[in-house]
This record gives structure tokens, C-alpha cells and sequence, in this order.
């Protein structure tokens, strides 16, 4: 059991690793965009998981709460567009594909 639950951590902790290297901060990716929606909770890390468990997904966009979207906006792209410099997003690319 403890063996199982040990394999368990380690592949949460990879798996959050490799999100976390994906993330690309304060960088938009523009256009390319296939599929928009509002994050719940507003967090890029659910932008990252949806474009990961979406096949045709190369990238994605979080775009930071702002008086347009309270609650931010997250925008799964393909192919994956090239990324510059924003203060209002964060971006990354498909950590499965």
C-alpha cells in the first residue's frame, strides 16, 4: 500500500513539474485560437490541463482578469501560434503533444 501511494506522489509531483515548466508568464500567444472558455477557478493551470487532455491542442492562453472578463479567459490553440511579450496573459504549450 505504501509503495502504491509513494508511486502515486511521484507522479503528482511530475506531472506538476512539468506543467509548471510550461508555464510561459506575462507572454501572449496570439491567434490560432479554436476554443475559448472562463476557467473555473481562474487559475492558467486549468487553461494548461484542458489544451493537455485536448488532442488537437499545441498551446494555450490565460488571459488574466481584467473589467472585460472578471474572471479571466483561457483560449486553447492550434497550431501553436509563436509567443511575445504580454502583462496581460500567460501562455505555454501542450506538455502531451
Amino acid at each position: 500500500m505504501r509503495a502504491i501511494l509513494a508511486i502515486f506522489i511521484l507522479s503528482f509531483i511530475l506531472v506538476g513539474a512539468t506543467l509548471a515548466q510550461a508555464y510561459e508568464e506575462n507572454t501572449d500567444r496570439p491567434g490560432n485560437d479554436f476554443y475559448q472558455f472562463t476557467p473555473t477557478p481562474s487559475d492558467p493551470f486549468i487553461c494548461a490541463l484542458h489544451c493537455d487532455s485536448t488532442t488537437t491542442c499545441d498551446a494555450w492562453t490565460y488571459l488574466k482578469p481584467d473589467e472585460f472578463y472578471p474572471e479571466g479567459q483561457c483560449f486553447l490553440k492550434a497550431p501553436a501560434p509563436n509567443p511575445g511579450p504580454s502583462d496581460c496573459c500567460v501562455s505555454g504549450l501542450s506538455a502531451t503533444n
